[in-house]
């Protein structure tokens, strides 16, 4: 079984093959160079306002799989 990427780890790879330099990107979304850095190696999240802008740049929509119910049973064995 394949484990699924967070919605983090998904965001890092968009932003890294991304053509476009991280410099220019924090620029575009209004984030500071620095904050954008950390997210990207790990040591700093995003505030949800600045993932989101994120999103809306690359076009990235959130596709359920399944309902929320369905995944916390999975998870409890059910």
């Amino acid at each position: 079984m394949t484990k699924q990427q967070s919605l983090s780890d998904q965001l890092r790879r968009f932003i890294r093959e991304n053509e476009t330099s991280q410099r220019q990107l924090a620029f575009k979304v209004g984030v500071d160079p620095a904050v954008l850095s950390k997210f990207l190696n790990g040591q700093g999240g995003l505030s949800t306002e600045t993932f989101d802008k994120f999103g809306k740049l690359f076009g990235l929509t959130l596709n359920q799989a399944s309902t929320p119910e369905d995944s916390v049973a999975s998870r409890k064995g059910k």
